[in-house]
């Protein structure tokens, strides 16, 4: 049991630190959902900056999540491993509470972003809503 928890840390270290390698910073991950937002709408300099504020601000809010759901999943794999139904269930539930916490801030980023666009450009976002779920921020959509 002993020898389990140690490679099971060492599993959520290593995890951690291959994924804090490639992943994308929020500041990175907020400009490309900005370059993809000029191309689709048409965002003057000003939208653009503003726009950049919100989803870096939300990208920021996101890492701590990120990082619960990437473990969560190590986790989740062990237990299935394991056969460990208890921690599943645990973790499931858990994986559940994140991914509304992501919906969340993604609907709020967008409800500002809504905001600060033109009548024309609203109908275009929602369009890319409607396109991919509710969650315009993300890479679905047209």
């Amino acid at each position: 049991m002993k020898c389990k928890s140690l490679l099971f840390a060492a599993t959520l270290v290593f995890a951690s630190v291959l994924h804090a390698q490639t992943a994308l910073t929020p500041a990175e991950s907020a400009l490309r959902i900005v370059q993809r937002y000029v191309m689709l709408f048409g965002l003057t300099s000003t939208q653009q900056e503003e726009a950049l504020t919100i989803y870096t601000a939300e990208q920021t809010a996101e890492v701590p999540i990120r990082t619960s759901e990437h473990l969560a999943r190590t986790t989740l794999i062990t237990a299935i491993e394991a056969s460990d139904t208890s921690t599943i269930e645990q973790v499931s539930v858990m994986l559940g509470q994140l991914h509304g916490q992501t919906t969340q801030a993604h609907s709020l980023a967008d409800a500002q972003f809504y905001a600060i666009l033109t009548t024309e450009q609203k109908a275009k976002f929602a369009q890319t809503l409607a396109n991919s779920g509710g969650e315009g921020s993300g890479f679905g959509g047209p």
